[in-house]
């Protein structure tokens, strides 16, 4: 193996701790993550468990990765566990996409707070969805009450006159 090694091992760590502040973070209170990782590269052992931890370091790297490409591809077919990430994001990108459309710092922080705010239902225009909804239907219910009234009585007509019985005639 020679000088391959520490080469590797220097690789791999490198991207383990790429990996763990990209998914996990790099805020102050997450440190302890990186601190563990660093502590565990630095201990000297011997040589058949130092390539067994990079071995091990090399699959979490790769699963942490993965991780959080599913979770990403989760997002983008709308199915979250957590909604508040998914929106958190959503508005990230789109106000993102719209600081590199405008190039202009103002106009971005001005839309990412509009982005955020956002407005309850309007009180006025469900109660008129509510009577239009409730006018329309009851004018189909009204249809369709007085096809019916018409069909009985166009039956009762026609029983007065002696074109129709409702006796069954014997053969």
């Amino acid at each position: 193996m020679g000088s391959e090694g520490p080469l590797q091992a220097v690789k791999v760590y490198r991207h383990l701790v790429k990996a763990v502040k990209k998914h996990v973070g790099k805020e102050d209170y997450k440190r302890h993550f990186t601190d563990h990782i660093t502590q565990e590269f630095r201990k000297t052992a011997d040589q058949s468990s130092v390539l067994q931890k990079i071995y091990l370091a090399r699959d979490y790297t790769f699963m942490l990765n993965n991780i959080h490409h599913h979770k990403d591809l989760l997002f983008s077919y709308n199915i979250a566990v957590d909604r508040s990430d998914e929106v958190t994001r959503t508005l990230r990108k789109s106000a993102a996409s719209e600081i590199f459309k405008n190039h202009n710092m103002g106009s971005a922080q001005r839309i990412a707070g509009q982005v955020g705010i956002r407005k309850g239902p309007s009180l006025i225009k469900e109660i008129m969805y509510g009577i239009t909804l409730g006018f329309m239907a009851g004018g189909l219910w009204k249809m369709h009450h007085w096809n019916n009234q018409r069909k009985a009585k166009e039956f009762y007509e026609l029983l007065e006159k002696g074109e129709i019985s409702v006796v069954v005639e014997d053969e």
